[in-house]
Protein backbone atom coordinates (compact mmCIF):
# COMPACT_ATOMS: atom_id res chain seq x y z
CA UNK A 1 0.00 0.00 0.00
CA UNK A 2 1.31 3.44 -0.85
CA UNK A 3 2.21 5.70 2.06
CA UNK A 4 -0.21 8.48 2.95
CA UNK A 5 0.92 11.81 4.38
CA UNK A 6 -0.81 13.32 7.42
CA UNK A 7 -1.98 16.30 5.35
CA UNK A 8 -3.56 13.93 2.82
CA UNK A 9 -5.31 12.09 5.66
CA UNK A 10 -6.64 15.36 7.07
CA UNK A 11 -7.95 16.53 3.70
CA UNK A 12 -9.69 13.19 3.11
CA UNK A 13 -12.04 13.86 6.01
CA UNK A 14 -13.76 16.48 3.84
CA UNK A 15 -14.20 14.27 0.78
CA UNK A 16 -17.62 12.96 -0.26
CA UNK A 17 -18.37 9.28 0.09
CA UNK A 18 -16.53 6.98 -2.31
CA UNK A 19 -18.53 3.82 -1.65
CA UNK A 20 -21.08 2.41 -4.07
CA UNK A 21 -24.22 4.47 -4.64
CA UNK A 22 -27.27 3.18 -2.80
CA UNK A 23 -30.18 1.68 -4.71
CA UNK A 24 -32.41 4.45 -3.31
CA UNK A 25 -33.74 6.86 -5.92
CA UNK A 26 -36.03 9.19 -3.93
CA UNK A 27 -35.41 10.97 -0.64
CA UNK A 28 -34.23 8.71 2.17
CA UNK A 29 -36.38 8.64 5.30
CA UNK A 30 -35.34 7.00 8.58
CA UNK A 31 -38.06 6.25 11.13
CA UNK A 32 -36.79 5.77 14.69
CA UNK A 33 -38.53 2.86 16.47
CA UNK A 34 -38.27 3.01 20.26
CA UNK A 35 -40.06 -0.08 21.59
CA UNK A 36 -41.21 -2.61 18.96
CA UNK A 37 -44.14 -4.00 20.99
CA UNK A 38 -45.66 -0.56 21.12
CA UNK A 39 -44.31 1.22 18.05
CA UNK A 40 -43.32 -1.21 15.29
CA UNK A 41 -46.78 -2.05 13.87
CA UNK A 42 -47.74 1.58 13.33
CA UNK A 43 -44.36 2.49 11.92
CA UNK A 44 -44.56 -0.34 9.38
CA UNK A 45 -47.88 1.10 8.17
CA UNK A 46 -46.29 4.55 7.87
CA UNK A 47 -43.18 3.20 6.14
CA UNK A 48 -45.33 1.33 3.64
CA UNK A 49 -47.18 4.48 2.60
CA UNK A 50 -43.90 6.40 2.18
CA UNK A 51 -42.38 3.55 0.17
CA UNK A 52 -45.36 3.64 -2.18
CA UNK A 53 -44.61 7.32 -2.73
CA UNK A 54 -41.16 6.42 -4.04
CA UNK A 55 -39.12 7.14 -0.91
CA UNK A 56 -36.38 4.91 0.48
CA UNK A 57 -37.62 4.12 3.99
CA UNK A 58 -35.75 2.58 6.93
CA UNK A 59 -36.88 1.48 10.38
CA UNK A 60 -34.03 2.34 12.76
CA UNK A 61 -33.77 1.01 16.35
CA UNK A 62 -33.75 3.86 18.84
CA UNK A 63 -30.89 2.37 20.87
CA UNK A 64 -28.70 2.18 17.76
CA UNK A 65 -29.67 5.51 16.22
CA UNK A 66 -26.26 7.14 16.69
CA UNK A 67 -24.60 4.14 15.03
CA UNK A 68 -27.08 3.67 12.20
CA UNK A 69 -28.14 7.14 11.08
CA UNK A 70 -24.82 8.55 9.94
CA UNK A 71 -24.14 5.40 7.95
CA UNK A 72 -27.59 5.38 6.31
CA UNK A 73 -27.17 9.09 5.42
CA UNK A 74 -30.91 9.89 5.46
CA UNK A 75 -32.40 13.11 4.16
CA UNK A 76 -35.14 13.06 6.80
CA UNK A 77 -35.41 11.42 10.25
CA UNK A 78 -38.68 10.96 12.13
CA UNK A 79 -37.83 10.86 15.84
CA UNK A 80 -40.01 9.41 18.59
CA UNK A 81 -39.97 12.59 20.72
CA UNK A 82 -38.15 15.91 21.02
CA UNK A 83 -37.02 15.88 24.64
CA UNK A 84 -34.09 17.32 26.53
CA UNK A 85 -32.50 13.93 27.20
CA UNK A 86 -31.78 13.42 23.48
CA UNK A 87 -30.68 16.94 22.56
CA UNK A 88 -27.21 15.73 21.51
CA UNK A 89 -28.74 13.55 18.79
CA UNK A 90 -30.88 16.40 17.45
CA UNK A 91 -27.91 18.76 17.35
CA UNK A 92 -25.95 16.24 15.27
CA UNK A 93 -28.87 15.69 12.90
CA UNK A 94 -29.21 19.40 12.26
CA UNK A 95 -25.43 19.79 11.94
CA UNK A 96 -25.55 17.13 9.22
CA UNK A 97 -28.28 19.15 7.44
CA UNK A 98 -30.78 16.32 7.97
CA UNK A 99 -34.44 17.28 8.23
CA UNK A 100 -36.11 16.22 11.48
CA UNK A 101 -39.76 15.40 12.06
CA UNK A 102 -41.36 14.48 15.37
CA UNK A 103 -44.11 11.96 16.12
CA UNK A 104 -44.32 11.63 19.88
CA UNK A 105 -45.01 8.03 20.87
CA UNK A 106 -46.58 9.13 24.18
CA UNK A 107 -48.37 12.28 23.10
CA UNK A 108 -51.92 11.45 24.18
CA UNK A 109 -51.84 10.55 27.86
CA UNK A 110 -49.71 12.92 29.95
CA UNK A 111 -49.67 14.31 33.47
CA UNK A 112 -50.30 17.81 32.20
CA UNK A 113 -49.53 20.10 29.31
CA UNK A 114 -47.01 22.14 31.28
CA UNK A 115 -45.11 18.99 32.25
CA UNK A 116 -45.03 17.96 28.60
CA UNK A 117 -43.71 21.38 27.63
CA UNK A 118 -41.05 21.29 30.33
CA UNK A 119 -39.63 18.03 28.93
CA UNK A 120 -39.28 19.43 25.40
CA UNK A 121 -35.93 20.70 24.17
CA UNK A 122 -35.51 24.14 25.72
CA UNK A 123 -33.49 25.70 22.88
CA UNK A 124 -35.93 27.60 20.66
CA UNK A 125 -33.39 27.65 17.83
CA UNK A 126 -33.41 23.84 17.76
CA UNK A 127 -37.20 23.66 17.92
CA UNK A 128 -37.44 26.12 15.03
CA UNK A 129 -35.48 23.70 12.85
CA UNK A 130 -38.03 20.88 13.22
CA UNK A 131 -39.59 20.29 9.81
CA UNK A 132 -42.88 18.88 11.10
CA UNK A 133 -44.28 18.18 14.57
CA UNK A 134 -47.08 15.59 14.47
CA UNK A 135 -49.52 15.52 17.38
CA UNK A 136 -52.13 12.90 18.14
CA UNK A 137 -54.96 15.35 18.77
CA UNK A 138 -55.87 19.06 18.68
CA UNK A 139 -55.38 19.73 22.41
CA UNK A 140 -51.63 19.20 22.30
CA UNK A 141 -51.40 21.00 18.95
CA UNK A 142 -53.12 24.05 20.43
CA UNK A 143 -50.86 24.02 23.46
CA UNK A 144 -47.54 23.89 21.60
CA UNK A 145 -48.60 26.66 19.22
CA UNK A 146 -50.15 28.89 21.91
CA UNK A 147 -46.99 28.55 24.01
CA UNK A 148 -44.92 29.25 20.87
CA UNK A 149 -43.00 26.02 21.33
CA UNK A 150 -43.63 25.30 17.67
CA UNK A 151 -45.22 27.40 14.95
CA UNK A 152 -48.57 26.64 13.35
CA UNK A 153 -46.71 25.83 10.12
CA UNK A 154 -44.71 23.11 11.88
CA UNK A 155 -47.62 21.41 13.68
CA UNK A 156 -49.79 18.74 12.07
CA UNK A 157 -52.66 16.97 13.84
CA UNK A 158 -52.32 13.41 12.61
CA UNK A 159 -53.29 10.88 15.24
CA UNK A 160 -50.97 7.98 16.06
CA UNK A 161 -50.43 5.15 13.53
CA UNK A 162 -50.40 2.41 16.16
CA UNK A 163 -54.10 3.01 16.77
CA UNK A 164 -54.90 2.45 13.09
CA UNK A 165 -55.09 -1.25 13.90
CA UNK A 166 -58.34 -0.65 15.79
CA UNK A 167 -60.07 0.34 12.55
CA UNK A 168 -60.88 -1.67 9.43
CA UNK A 169 -59.21 -3.07 7.51
CA UNK A 170 -56.09 -3.06 9.68
CA UNK A 171 -57.74 -4.82 12.64
CA UNK A 172 -57.53 -8.02 10.60
CA UNK A 173 -53.77 -7.55 10.29
CA UNK A 174 -53.57 -7.10 14.07
CA UNK A 175 -55.42 -10.37 14.57
CA UNK A 176 -53.19 -12.18 12.09
CA UNK A 177 -50.05 -10.78 13.71
CA UNK A 178 -51.05 -11.82 17.23
CA UNK A 179 -51.75 -15.53 16.97
CA UNK A 180 -49.50 -16.06 20.03
CA UNK A 181 -52.38 -14.66 22.11
CA UNK A 182 -54.83 -17.38 21.03
CA UNK A 183 -53.90 -19.92 23.76
CA UNK A 184 -54.97 -17.32 26.35
CA UNK A 185 -58.07 -15.98 24.60
CA UNK A 186 -60.75 -17.96 26.46
CA UNK A 187 -62.42 -15.80 29.12
CA UNK A 188 -59.44 -13.45 29.08
CA UNK A 189 -59.11 -10.88 31.86
CA UNK A 190 -56.16 -8.62 31.12
CA UNK A 191 -54.28 -6.64 33.77
CA UNK A 192 -51.86 -3.98 32.54
CA UNK A 193 -48.97 -2.72 34.60
CA UNK A 194 -47.94 0.91 34.26
CA UNK A 195 -44.96 1.18 36.59
CA UNK A 196 -41.97 2.05 34.42
CA UNK A 197 -40.62 4.61 36.91
CA UNK A 198 -40.83 2.35 39.95
CA UNK A 199 -39.86 -0.79 38.05
CA UNK A 200 -37.75 0.37 35.08
CA UNK A 201 -36.59 -2.22 32.54
CA UNK A 202 -33.55 -0.57 31.01
CA UNK A 203 -32.09 1.35 33.94
CA UNK A 204 -31.88 0.87 37.67
CA UNK A 205 -34.43 2.77 39.74
CA UNK A 206 -31.72 5.23 40.76
CA UNK A 207 -30.61 5.72 37.16
CA UNK A 208 -34.23 6.33 36.16
CA UNK A 209 -34.48 8.91 38.94
CA UNK A 210 -31.33 10.65 37.71
CA UNK A 211 -32.61 10.68 34.13
CA UNK A 212 -35.87 12.33 35.16
CA UNK A 213 -34.19 14.88 37.42
CA UNK A 214 -30.92 15.67 35.66
CA UNK A 215 -31.87 15.22 32.00
CA UNK A 216 -35.57 16.16 32.05
CA UNK A 217 -35.41 18.75 34.87
CA UNK A 218 -38.13 17.25 37.07
CA UNK A 219 -38.24 18.05 40.77
CA UNK A 220 -36.34 15.41 42.75
CA UNK A 221 -38.91 15.12 45.54
CA UNK A 222 -41.71 14.71 43.02
CA UNK A 223 -39.92 11.88 41.19
CA UNK A 224 -39.14 10.07 44.45
CA UNK A 225 -42.82 10.29 45.28
CA UNK A 226 -43.81 8.99 41.86
CA UNK A 227 -41.46 6.04 42.17
CA UNK A 228 -42.66 5.14 45.65
CA UNK A 229 -46.32 5.27 44.66
CA UNK A 230 -45.62 3.14 41.59
CA UNK A 231 -43.89 0.48 43.70
CA UNK A 232 -46.92 0.41 45.99
CA UNK A 233 -49.30 0.30 43.03
CA UNK A 234 -47.33 -2.51 41.39
CA UNK A 235 -47.53 -4.65 44.53
CA UNK A 236 -51.23 -3.88 44.80
CA UNK A 237 -52.07 -4.73 41.21
CA UNK A 238 -50.02 -7.93 41.30
CA UNK A 239 -51.83 -8.99 44.47
CA UNK A 240 -55.12 -8.20 42.78
CA UNK A 241 -54.15 -10.42 39.85
CA UNK A 242 -53.54 -13.29 42.28
CA UNK A 243 -56.97 -12.88 43.84
CA UNK A 244 -58.77 -12.54 40.49
CA UNK A 245 -57.20 -15.79 39.29
CA UNK A 246 -58.25 -17.56 42.50
CA UNK A 247 -61.76 -16.10 42.46
CA UNK A 248 -62.43 -16.95 38.80
CA UNK A 249 -60.70 -20.27 38.09
CA UNK A 250 -62.55 -20.61 34.76
CA UNK A 251 -61.00 -17.32 33.52
CA UNK A 252 -57.61 -16.81 31.91
CA UNK A 253 -55.87 -14.02 33.81
CA UNK A 254 -52.92 -12.36 32.08
CA UNK A 255 -50.76 -9.73 33.77
CA UNK A 256 -48.97 -7.70 31.12
CA UNK A 257 -46.19 -5.41 32.40
CA UNK A 258 -45.59 -2.11 30.62
CA UNK A 259 -43.05 -2.43 27.77
CA UNK A 260 -40.61 -0.34 29.83
CA UNK A 261 -40.97 -2.45 32.99
CA UNK A 262 -38.64 -5.13 34.32
CA UNK A 263 -40.33 -8.52 33.93
CA UNK A 264 -38.23 -10.33 36.54
CA UNK A 265 -39.66 -8.20 39.36
CA UNK A 266 -42.96 -10.06 39.05
CA UNK A 267 -41.41 -13.45 39.77
CA UNK A 268 -41.82 -12.78 43.47
CA UNK A 269 -45.16 -10.97 43.21
CA UNK A 270 -47.38 -13.25 41.15
CA UNK A 271 -48.37 -16.63 42.53
CA UNK A 272 -48.00 -19.89 40.64
CA UNK A 273 -51.66 -20.37 39.74
CA UNK A 274 -52.61 -22.44 36.72
CA UNK A 275 -54.84 -19.76 35.15
CA UNK A 276 -52.51 -16.80 35.90
CA UNK A 277 -49.81 -15.80 33.42
CA UNK A 278 -47.27 -12.96 33.26
CA UNK A 279 -46.71 -12.25 29.57
CA UNK A 280 -45.58 -9.43 27.32
CA UNK A 281 -45.63 -11.06 23.90
CA UNK A 282 -47.18 -9.25 20.98
CA UNK A 283 -48.58 -5.74 20.76
CA UNK A 284 -51.48 -4.48 22.84
CA UNK A 285 -54.05 -4.55 20.06
CA UNK A 286 -53.99 -8.35 19.76
CA UNK A 287 -54.67 -8.75 23.48
CA UNK A 288 -57.45 -6.17 23.63
CA UNK A 289 -59.25 -7.71 20.67
CA UNK A 290 -59.63 -10.93 22.67
CA UNK A 291 -60.18 -9.61 26.21
CA UNK A 292 -63.43 -9.63 28.19
CA UNK A 293 -62.20 -6.76 30.39
CA UNK A 294 -59.04 -4.81 31.17
CA UNK A 295 -57.91 -3.92 34.69
CA UNK A 296 -55.50 -0.97 34.91
CA UNK A 297 -54.72 2.05 37.03
CA UNK A 298 -54.54 5.40 35.23
CA UNK A 299 -53.05 3.77 32.14
CA UNK A 300 -53.51 4.60 28.45
CA UNK A 301 -54.71 1.07 27.76
CA UNK A 302 -58.08 2.16 29.16
CA UNK A 303 -58.42 4.41 26.10
CA UNK A 304 -57.29 1.66 23.75
CA UNK A 305 -59.81 -0.65 25.40
CA UNK A 306 -62.57 1.85 24.65
CA UNK A 307 -61.40 2.03 21.03
CA UNK A 308 -61.90 -1.72 20.89
CA UNK A 309 -65.22 -1.84 22.76
CA UNK A 310 -63.75 -3.54 25.85
CA UNK A 311 -64.62 -2.29 29.36
CA UNK A 312 -61.65 -0.86 31.28
CA UNK A 313 -61.87 -1.24 35.06
CA UNK A 314 -59.88 0.92 37.45
CA UNK A 315 -59.06 -0.14 41.06
CA UNK A 316 -59.17 3.42 42.33
CA UNK A 317 -57.84 2.55 45.79
CA UNK A 318 -54.43 1.64 44.38
CA UNK A 319 -51.80 4.43 44.26
CA UNK A 320 -50.34 5.66 40.98
CA UNK A 321 -47.45 7.96 40.19
CA UNK A 322 -49.84 10.66 39.00
CA UNK A 323 -53.41 10.75 37.83
CA UNK A 324 -53.93 10.78 34.07
CA UNK A 325 -57.34 12.37 33.51
CA UNK A 326 -57.79 10.94 30.02
CA UNK A 327 -57.21 7.40 31.29
CA UNK A 328 -59.46 7.88 34.32
CA UNK A 329 -62.30 9.34 32.24
CA UNK A 330 -62.34 6.27 29.99
CA UNK A 331 -62.37 3.78 32.89
CA UNK A 332 -65.14 2.34 35.05
CA UNK A 333 -63.95 3.38 38.48
CA UNK A 334 -64.16 0.79 41.27
CA UNK A 335 -63.72 2.00 44.84
CA UNK A 336 -63.35 -1.43 46.42
CA UNK A 337 -62.08 -4.86 45.52
CA UNK A 338 -65.60 -6.23 45.94
CA UNK A 339 -66.97 -3.79 43.35
CA UNK A 340 -64.16 -4.70 40.95
CA UNK A 341 -64.80 -8.43 41.33
CA UNK A 342 -68.50 -7.87 40.63
CA UNK A 343 -67.60 -6.06 37.39
CA UNK A 344 -65.24 -8.85 36.34
CA UNK A 345 -67.94 -11.42 37.03
CA UNK A 346 -70.35 -9.45 34.84
CA UNK A 347 -67.74 -9.23 32.06
CA UNK A 348 -67.16 -12.98 32.09
CA UNK A 349 -70.92 -13.48 31.92
CA UNK A 350 -71.10 -11.13 28.94
CA UNK A 351 -72.95 -8.36 30.75
CA UNK A 352 -70.33 -5.73 31.65
CA UNK A 353 -70.89 -2.82 29.34
CA UNK A 354 -69.61 0.72 29.53
CA UNK A 355 -71.82 3.26 31.35
CA UNK A 356 -73.15 6.14 29.27
CA UNK A 357 -71.09 8.59 31.34
CA UNK A 358 -67.89 6.71 30.43
CA UNK A 359 -68.87 6.54 26.77
CA UNK A 360 -69.53 10.29 26.65
CA UNK A 361 -66.28 11.13 28.45
CA UNK A 362 -64.35 8.72 26.21
CA UNK A 363 -65.62 10.35 23.05
CA UNK A 364 -64.43 13.72 24.37
CA UNK A 365 -61.02 12.28 25.25
CA UNK A 366 -60.64 10.78 21.78
CA UNK A 367 -61.67 14.00 20.04
CA UNK A 368 -59.30 16.14 22.14
CA UNK A 369 -56.25 13.91 22.47
CA UNK A 370 -56.34 11.19 19.79
CA UNK A 371 -58.25 12.41 16.78
CA UNK A 372 -60.40 10.06 14.71
CA UNK A 373 -59.68 6.32 15.04
CA UNK A 374 -60.23 5.74 11.34
CA UNK A 375 -57.18 3.76 10.20
CA UNK A 376 -55.67 6.76 8.44
CA UNK A 377 -53.31 8.27 11.02
CA UNK A 378 -50.33 6.79 9.18
CA UNK A 379 -51.49 8.51 6.01
CA UNK A 380 -51.76 11.86 7.78
CA UNK A 381 -48.25 11.48 9.21
CA UNK A 382 -46.99 10.50 5.76
CA UNK A 383 -48.64 13.57 4.23
CA UNK A 384 -46.90 15.78 6.81
CA UNK A 385 -43.54 14.24 5.93
CA UNK A 386 -44.16 14.45 2.20
CA UNK A 387 -45.03 18.14 2.52
CA UNK A 388 -41.48 18.98 3.60
CA UNK A 389 -39.06 16.17 2.70
CA UNK A 390 -36.57 16.63 -0.12
CA UNK A 391 -33.09 15.44 -1.03
CA UNK A 392 -31.62 18.77 -2.11
CA UNK A 393 -28.03 19.19 -0.98
CA UNK A 394 -27.52 15.48 -0.69
CA UNK A 395 -23.81 15.49 -1.54
CA UNK A 396 -23.07 17.92 1.27
CA UNK A 397 -25.30 15.90 3.62
CA UNK A 398 -23.39 12.70 2.88
CA UNK A 399 -20.10 14.49 3.49
CA UNK A 400 -21.34 15.72 6.88
CA UNK A 401 -22.62 12.27 7.79
CA UNK A 402 -19.22 10.91 6.88
CA UNK A 403 -17.60 13.10 9.52
CA UNK A 404 -20.08 11.85 12.12
CA UNK A 405 -19.71 8.23 11.05
CA UNK A 406 -15.95 8.45 11.50
CA UNK A 407 -16.20 10.46 14.76
CA UNK A 408 -14.57 13.50 13.21
CA UNK A 409 -17.07 16.01 14.58
CA UNK A 410 -15.80 16.06 18.15
CA UNK A 411 -12.59 17.08 19.84
CA UNK A 412 -9.62 16.95 17.50
CA UNK A 413 -6.43 14.93 17.93
CA UNK A 414 -7.91 12.48 20.41
CA UNK A 415 -7.32 8.76 19.92
CA UNK A 416 -10.86 8.34 18.64
CA UNK A 417 -10.52 11.25 16.22
CA UNK A 418 -7.18 10.06 14.85
CA UNK A 419 -8.51 6.55 14.41
CA UNK A 420 -11.53 7.87 12.46
CA UNK A 421 -9.29 10.10 10.38
CA UNK A 422 -7.15 7.17 9.31
CA UNK A 423 -10.13 4.90 8.55
CA UNK A 424 -11.75 7.67 6.51
CA UNK A 425 -8.56 8.20 4.53
CA UNK A 426 -8.30 4.48 3.86
CA UNK A 427 -11.99 4.37 2.90
CA UNK A 428 -12.42 1.56 5.42
CA UNK A 429 -15.62 0.80 7.35
CA UNK A 430 -16.00 3.22 10.28
CA UNK A 431 -16.35 0.40 12.83
CA UNK A 432 -13.25 -1.50 11.72
CA UNK A 433 -10.58 -2.21 14.34
CA UNK A 434 -7.07 -0.89 13.83
CA UNK A 435 -3.91 -2.67 14.92
CA UNK A 436 -5.80 -5.40 16.76
CA UNK A 437 -6.05 -9.15 16.37
CA UNK A 438 -9.70 -9.06 17.41
CA UNK A 439 -12.04 -9.57 14.47
CA UNK A 440 -15.26 -8.24 15.96
CA UNK A 441 -16.13 -4.67 14.88
CA UNK A 442 -15.81 -2.05 17.59
CA UNK A 443 -19.58 -1.64 17.98
CA UNK A 444 -20.31 -5.38 18.28
CA UNK A 445 -20.93 -5.15 22.03
CA UNK A 446 -23.56 -2.45 21.56
CA UNK A 447 -25.38 -4.59 19.01
CA UNK A 448 -25.27 -7.64 21.25
CA UNK A 449 -26.66 -5.70 24.21
CA UNK A 450 -29.52 -4.35 22.11
CA UNK A 451 -30.26 -7.76 20.60
CA UNK A 452 -30.63 -9.26 24.09
CA UNK A 453 -32.99 -6.49 25.22
CA UNK A 454 -36.77 -6.14 24.97
CA UNK A 455 -36.26 -3.40 22.35
CA UNK A 456 -34.79 -5.80 19.81
CA UNK A 457 -36.63 -6.34 16.53
CA UNK A 458 -35.42 -7.88 13.32
CA UNK A 459 -36.54 -8.99 9.88
CA UNK A 460 -38.73 -11.77 11.30
CA UNK A 461 -40.83 -9.39 13.38
CA UNK A 462 -41.17 -6.99 10.47
CA UNK A 463 -42.04 -9.65 7.90
CA UNK A 464 -44.85 -10.94 10.10
CA UNK A 465 -46.36 -7.46 9.95
CA UNK A 466 -45.85 -6.92 6.22
CA UNK A 467 -47.32 -10.34 5.47
CA UNK A 468 -50.34 -9.62 7.68
CA UNK A 469 -50.81 -6.25 6.00
CA UNK A 470 -50.61 -7.86 2.57
CA UNK A 471 -53.92 -9.54 3.35
CA UNK A 472 -55.56 -6.16 3.96
CA UNK A 473 -56.64 -3.57 1.43
CA UNK A 474 -57.76 -0.05 2.17
CA UNK A 475 -59.87 0.84 -0.84
CA UNK A 476 -60.22 4.52 0.07
CA UNK A 477 -56.70 5.69 0.78
CA UNK A 478 -54.06 3.00 0.38
CA UNK A 479 -52.60 1.66 -2.82
CA UNK A 480 -53.12 -2.07 -3.11
CA UNK A 481 -49.42 -2.64 -3.74
CA UNK A 482 -48.03 -4.88 -0.99
CA UNK A 483 -44.89 -3.96 0.88
CA UNK A 484 -41.92 -6.07 1.84
CA UNK A 485 -39.12 -5.86 4.38
CA UNK A 486 -35.43 -6.63 4.07
CA UNK A 487 -32.30 -5.96 6.13
CA UNK A 488 -30.80 -2.68 4.93
CA UNK A 489 -27.31 -4.19 5.00
CA UNK A 490 -28.30 -6.66 2.27
CA UNK A 491 -29.29 -3.94 -0.18
CA UNK A 492 -26.23 -1.68 -0.14
CA UNK A 493 -28.25 0.97 1.66
CA UNK A 494 -25.42 1.87 4.01
CA UNK A 495 -22.56 4.12 3.00
CA UNK A 496 -18.84 3.92 3.79
CA UNK A 497 -18.61 0.15 3.17
CA UNK A 498 -20.55 -0.50 6.36
CA UNK A 499 -22.15 -3.97 6.54
CA UNK A 500 -23.16 -4.62 10.17
CA UNK A 501 -26.27 -2.44 10.42
CA UNK A 502 -29.57 -3.55 11.99
CA UNK A 503 -32.06 -1.25 10.30
CA UNK A 504 -34.88 -2.63 8.14
CA UNK A 505 -35.70 -1.36 4.64
CA UNK A 506 -39.41 -1.21 3.70
CA UNK A 507 -40.06 -1.43 -0.06
CA UNK A 508 -42.92 -2.08 -2.43
CA UNK A 509 -43.11 -5.60 -3.83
Amino acid sequence: MATTSFSQVARSAQLPVRSAVSRATGPRVAIVVDHPLRDLPGMVLLAGRLAREGLAVYLVPYNLAEVELWRLTPDFVLVNYFRKNAVSLYEKLFAANIQVGVLDTEGGVIEGLDVYGDELVADQALRDQVACFCTWGPRLASYVTEQRLFSAGQVHVTGCPRFDYYAPPWWQAALSNSTSVEPYAKNLILLNGNFSLGNPAFLSRQQQFELMVESLDHDAEKIRGWQQREVEGMHGLAGLANRIAQTFPHATVVYRPHPFERMETYDGLLKHISNLHCLRTGSMDGWLMRAKAVVQRSCSTSIEAYMNGVPALSPNWLPTSFERPAANDTSVGCDSEEALMDRIGDALAGGCGQPDSVKKASETVLADWFGPIDGDAHNRVADAILSCVDDNGRDERVARCRRLAYSLGGKRFTKKWLRGLLLSALDAPPNRRLFSKRTKPIDAGRFEKWQASAKHFDIRHTLRLTNALAECRHDATDDATAISASPAREGRDYQFHYTQGRSIRISVR
